[in-house]
């Protein structure tokens, strides 16, 4: 209870400084006063008891500072001082303070856009049903060998589920007369069903099926106008169609990426055993 009344104390001090001070000065005028009165009764003259009464009072400033010292955030005023001085000086010369507020934007947005990839990166869920069972495997440090090389895992039923997916592939999305590079992922036909990756829209890519896709929610919204009929539209995809059976949503975040909505679109891929 006497460290909030001491806080209390301090930010009434703050608040309230000059009464403080002006009350200050009262009582040294009255403890000086009163000494000289005690000296001039002792028989010295009016001066002479004033400077007496001075010099056993001591300096005055120097009491002053120590009495402000009891009541006082010492950081909180120098760091008012300070601001109060720099703000001075950017008035003087608009173009340092220009070059300062610049700075400090640049400054703020780049560790701000650092910490929001870095939180989507290691710290946000992944859009699946269980994030902390996927494994990612490549034998040798490889992502490219063929999924036969991994036919092992399968007979040995070592996962309850083994997928493949080629992720960061770039293909070219002929829209009209206009020309796109797009990244995408190619999965095999049971991923969506072994992941438990959620579509926002129809539905995701199935067993066995050849020619489909499942788009992102920003690349519907952005190049394709969030057309609410887009399922069953065919986007060409490297001269060859695929049908867009499902938009994931907008939200979406893969174990495996490294930015959301790194992939713009799955489409199937089939494999040989």
């Amino acid at each position: 209870m006497a460290f909030w009344n001491e806080i209390g104390n301090r930010i009434a001090y703050l608040l309230r400084r000059s009464r403080f001070d002006r009350e200050f000065e009262e009582e040294v005028r009255f403890h000086i006063q009163a000494r000289t009165d005690e000296l001039e009764q002792a028989g010295l003259t009016g001066a002479e008891a004033l400077r007496q009464a001075r010099r056993e009072f001591g300096s005055t400033l120097r009491s002053r500072e120590e009495t402000r010292s009891a009541w006082q955030m010492r950081w909180l005023e120098d760091l008012g001082s300070d601001l109060r001085y720099a703000a001075r000086a950017l008035r003087r010369n608009r173009a340092l303070m220009l070059a300062a507020v610049g700075s400090l934007a640049l400054g703020i947005g780049a560790n701000t856009t650092i910490f929001s990839v870095a939180r989507e990166a290691l710290f946000s869920e992944a859009s699946c049903r269980d994030a902390n069972s996927l494994v990612q495997i490549s034998v040798s440090g490889n992502p490219w060998i063929p999924m036969s090389q991994y036919r092992f895992l399968e007979d040995a039923h070592a996962f309850d589920g083994l997928v493949r997916m080629n992720i960061q592939m770039v293909v070219n999305w002929r829209d009209g007369n206009r020309s796109f590079r797009l990244a995408g992922t190619r999965v095999t036909g049971n991923f969506f069903e072994v992941a438990g990756i959620p579509v926002a829209m129809g539905r995701p890519i199935e067993r066995g099926e050849s020619d489909v896709a499942v788009i992102a929610h920003g690349f519907w919204t952005r190049h394709l106008g969030g057309d609410p009929n887009v399922v069953g539209r065919t986007l060409a995809l490297d001269g060859k169609p695929y049908t867009v059976v499902g938009v994931l949503p907008r939200d979406h975040r893969m174990r495996f990426d490294a930015v959301r909505n790194a992939g713009y679109f799955f489409t199937s891929m089939t494999t040989r055993r």
